[in-house]
């Protein structure tokens, strides 16, 4: 019965985890979204050719920082719910077997 247990709260840390992972692709895209939109209306005022390039290179800097960054965060937060769930099967795992081990040394004493 206790694996069952261990197995579903894994299972339900692995759900957190992921649910935790998609709303932050959720708002990382709705800023994206923003960024985008506020890149659209500077594009519509009126500028010279050199200006464009500045703001568009400059844009493009940040876009790339924070696609890196954003990356970064998604893949440690996958990685902290994979590693919850599998401490927790780990943890059962080795209790299962710490349980064997003392059932078998019962058995050796008779």
């Amino acid at each position: 019965m206790l694996i069952i247990e261990a197995l579903s709260q894994a299972n339900q840390l692995a759900v957190e985890g992921m649910q935790a992972v998609a709303k932050r692709q959720i708002e990382i895209t709705r800023q994206a979204i923003e960024d985008v939109s506020a890149l659209l209306r500077d594009l519509a005022q009126p500028a010279s050719a050199e200006d464009r390039i500045a703001k568009n290179t400059e844009y493009a800097k940040q876009m790339l920082e924070k696609s890196v960054t954003n990356g970064r965060e998604i893949t440690m937060l996958a990685t902290k719910a994979g590693s919850e769930a599998a401490d927790v099967l780990r943890k059962r795992a080795t209790e299962g077997l710490d349980e064997f081990r003392d059932l078998a040394k019962q058995q050796a004493a008779r």
